[in-house]
């Protein structure tokens, strides 16, 4: 569910080599991380062609069963698993 979401979203921000420079980046703009992300994201967007494949996350897919499933399979042991992620270290 929704805490499972926040504790994976946590997990990648706290484990990815940009997150001193994001932390800085937010502190500078007295902003939190989700709100530049957000922000950021929004303008990669705006930069990029039309939907649904020039999309900054269009190969960027997530299955979400990082604490296994709850409903409607009810399977503790299942994991999750991010896919298109790159070897990127930057705040892109």
């Amino acid at each position: 569910g929704q805490s499972a979401t926040g504790s994976l979203i946590e997990h990648i921000i706290k484990s990815h080599p940009a997150r001193r420079e994001l932390e800085e980046l937010c502190a500078a703009e007295s902003t939190s991380v989700h709100e530049w992300l957000t922000k950021r994201y929004l303008e990669l967007r705006a930069a990029s062609g039309p939907l649904p494949f020039d999309d900054p996350t269009a190969h960027v897919h997530v299955l979400p069963y990082f604490h296994g499933n709850r409903a409607p399979r009810a399977d503790p042991s299942l994991r999750g698993v991010v896919s298109g992620s790159s070897l990127d270290a930057s705040t892109d």
